[in-house]
């Protein structure tokens, strides 16, 4: 029995000499040996938790991630997207560009103006506590490229930093939409409450014009603008509303329009304001590089030379360009046409352009 158990265990020592696991690498299939330094785990190695606890994290900041906002008297705008309708402005729909999104930060606070596809991609560009921090939605109107985010930012924003409460504003129809997407995510809903996780609520208000928030400093004003549909007539905007919005902050301001046509209450509001952001359709113009005109498709929208009257009589400090139809034309098309009225500073929007106004206005660079 002895000499049996001998035996098997020569038998064992002798294997570990002359053969080592089955490499089979040039078939595809990884050594044992090397799984290790060929595979990317998915989670930590255990105890790499403990470990930095132990040590402390690194005292630095992840790449792109920004301070909170520090109520400084300041006022930062990001261009979170510029394409104008449904297809974010033609061919780069998918690569380059998303619907008309402007993030507002002031006073310690953040505003975001409308939520169209990628204003949640964007906020995550910027850093993850800009999601967090996402709570409260200003609405223009109820165009799908303009509130289709809506929900990610909802079930994903500020209820992951601590704000179950999500809050909307917009013409009339805001509160029934908001409260329609939110009987739509129900169970989702109920299924993630706990005792430590309050269930979320988005909490819709349907405003007209008038000042609608005031905090901490910051006042918001909204105004009626006009961008019924192309073939209906006048008479019917009340059953389609729009709205424009000015935000006040330590004397200083900025306005944004929305869609509309051109409207007299784009200079009544936009009179003297730090930064006028106005949406524009190129091809509702004509130009020397081609044949234009005002079709009736486009004739919700404001053109280059009627947006370039109204930077003209409002004077703000810097005129810039968002939700822009492109329409086959360049971006010196817009520039030109605009020029034929306004002389004063002009930006045509780029996505994730950055705004800061203090005692100047600056254009960032990312």
């Amino acid at each position: 029995m002895l000499f049996r158990f001998i035996a098997v265990l020569a038998f064992i020592l002798i294997g570990s000499l002359f053969f080592t696991p089955v490499s089979l690498a040039a078939d595809g299939i990884v050594p044992a040996q090397n799984v290790a330094k060929n595979v990317q785990l998915a989670q930590r190695p255990p105890g790499q938790r403990q470990q930095q606890r132990r040590e402390g994290r690194p005292n630095q900041q992840r790449p792109n991630q920004q301070a909170q906002p520090t109520g400084d008297g300041t006022i930062k705008i990001t261009l979170l997207g510029t394409g104008g309708g449904p297809g974010g402005g033609g061919p780069n729909l998918i690569t380059k560009k998303m619907n008309a999104t402007t993030l507002v930060e002031a006073g310690g606070q953040q505003f975001l103006f409308d939520a169209g596809r990628g204003a949640m991609l964007r906020l995550a560009e910027l850093s993850p506590q800009h999601i967090t921090r996402t709570d409260k939605v200003f609405l223009t109107h109820l165009h799908s490229d303009h509130i289709v985010d809506l929900s990610d930012l909802f079930l994903n924003g500020g209820g992951r930093g601590g704000r179950p409460n999500f809050y909307v504003w917009g013409p009339k129809g805001t509160a029934a939409m908001t409260d329609h997407l939110a009987k739509a995510y129900d169970w989702d809903l109920s299924y993630r409450t706990n005792p430590r996780r309050q269930k979320l609520k988005m909490i819709g208000k349907d405003i007209s014009e008038g000042q609608v928030f005031d905090n901490a400093g910051v006042k918001i004003t909204a105004f009626d603008v006009n961008h019924w549909p192309p073939r209906k007539r006048e008479q019917d905007r009340e059953e389609f509303p729009a709205l424009g919005y000015r935000l006040d902050y330590n004397g200083h301001s900025v306005v944004i329009s929305g869609d509309t046509r051109p409207t007299g209450n784009m200079v009544t509001f936009g009179k003297g304001a730090d930064v006028l952001i106005h949406e524009v359709h190129v091809g509702l113009d004509g130009s020397k590089r081609g044949q234009g005109g005002r079709p009736v498709r486009g004739s919700h929208h404001t053109s280059p030379i009627e947006a370039g009257k109204i930077f003209a009589q409002a004077k703000p400090k810097l005129a810039v360009y968002t939700h822009i139809v492109w329409a086959r034309k360049s971006e010196q098309d817009l520039i030109d046409l605009t020029r034929q009225e306004y002389s004063g500073p002009l930006v045509v929007g780029q996505e994730l352009m950055q705004i800061l106004i203090s005692n100047k206005v600056e254009v960032l660079k990312r």
